[in-house]
């Protein structure tokens, strides 16, 4: 039986709804997608998303406010001062290329993996390599039995 990994909530607020958003179909993301400041908000304290990725600079000082979560800022050139200025976690200048930016979404995740997420994994990898060895044991006890039974 596979199991489905949950996929990881990324809230995208645009002013036009970027068409970056069909281009993450199959991804292991779970895009919300909004294009208010009140939406934006209301997302994040009710979705959680991992990531916030914004196309507008004037939206970051209000969103930072509200939130620790990472903060990609989709600008123009002029702007990427600005970005980093209001709370840009990191930006990218537009246009930008969708495998460029799934790229960027990728290695941001990566980086901001909690504590908790690091040793859940530990937990969950150290449960099954006792899994392995409580097998390993039985095992052997069971052939040892049947050593001594003949």
């Amino acid at each position: 039986m596979t199991t489905q990994k949950p996929l990881l909530p990324i809230l995208i607020f645009t002013q036009d709804n970027l068409a970056i958003e069909p281009s993450w179909n199959g991804s292991n993301y779970h895009i919300l997608a909004v294009s208010t400041i009140d939406a934006a908000l209301n997302a994040i304290g009710e979705q959680s998303p991992r990531l916030i990725i914004v196309d507008r600079v004037v939206s970051c000082q209000q969103i930072r406010a509200a939130t620790t979560i990472p903060l990609l800022v989709l600008c123009d050139f002029a702007e990427v001062d600005a970005a980093f200025e209001s709370g840009a976690t990191n930006c990218l200048v537009q246009p930008v290329h969708p495998r460029l930016l799934k790229q960027q979404v990728a290695q941001l995740l990566w980086d901001t993996l909690t504590q908790a997420d690091i040793e859940r994994n530990i937990a969950l990898k150290a449960e099954q390599e006792q899994r392995m060895l409580a097998e390993a044991l039985r095992d052997s006890v069971a052939a040892i039995n049947q050593t001594l039974d003949l």
